[in-house]
């Protein structure tokens, strides 16, 4: 939309001949001028190719980042099951990628590497980075805490949900894996939805991730985190961002 606004502000301050002075000649001389204008001005506009991944790169890091600020420092807490954590980061997970210091002091730049590894390129949410920027950020924070299985399968269900059952697209099946067909149903719903899709995507993966959260303190007496988790990772994420 915005390349043609400008090409037809570019067309718009072409001066044109008088009619009575214009030849037919100089008419399609000037209607030839401005189309090659115009198609210099939308080339650019549009984004350069080669520099896609390095800014793609960069736009995870700072999702990592910025979750790892929100995930804190070290934390042994005696009702959590996951023992010692650092960024987020449990001492099995640490021990599994071959850390075997303090976990009060794992290096920062460690757990950057991890979250990248495990939570970004190995559950492919770099490749839902490239259809909406917000969900992957959203599945990058709910692997993290709930596992990217379990976020993948809840992003599936909510494309399931959405497509008023098959209607507007495909569903995908829910098999917990980022996969071709969960991207097409999300570039169907953008294109169904327009700017609407990635909020009602967020929303009703949240929907999904709030009755996870009570159905643990109900049924598992996680009751000590329920309050800092809807508080926390629920809106944490918006589309505007």
């Amino acid at each position: 939309m915005t390349a043609l606004y400008v090409v037809a502000r570019t067309i718009k301050g072409v001066p044109y001949a008088r009619k009575k002075k214009a030849t037919k000649a100089a008419t399609v001389s000037k209607v030839l001028a401005v189309v090659a204008l115009a198609a210099q001005t939308i080339v650019l506009l549009l984004p350069d190719s080669n520099t896609q991944p390095q800014d793609s790169a960069k736009a995870l890091a700072a999702i990592v980042e910025k979750l790892i600020k929100l995930e804190g420092g070290y934390v042994n807490h005696p009702a959590d099951k996951g023992g010692e954590t650092r960024y987020g980061i449990t001492l099995a997970t640490a021990r599994a990628h071959g850390y075997m210091g303090d976990m009060r002091y794992l290096p920062r730049n460690t757990a950057h590497q991890i979250y990248q590894r495990d939570y970004v390129r190995l559950p492919r949410y770099d490749r839902v980075h490239d259809v909406s920027a917000p969900v992957a950020a959203k599945l990058i924070d709910l692997g993290v805490h709930v596992s990217p299985r379990r976020a993948t399968t809840w992003l599936q269900r909510a494309l399931g949900d959405l497509s008023r059952n098959g209607a507007d697209y495909p569903a995908p099946p829910v098999t917990g894996v980022i996969d071709d067909p969960t991207l097409k149903a999300l570039r169907a719903l953008q294109r169904k939805r327009g700017a609407k899709a990635c909020d009602l995507v967020i929303k009703a993966v949240e929907g999904y991730q709030a009755a996870y959260y009570l159905e643990l303190g109900q049924t598992k007496g996680r009751w000590a985190f329920t309050a800092g988790w809807l508080d926390k990772r629920i809106g944490n994420v918006r589309c505007a961002d």
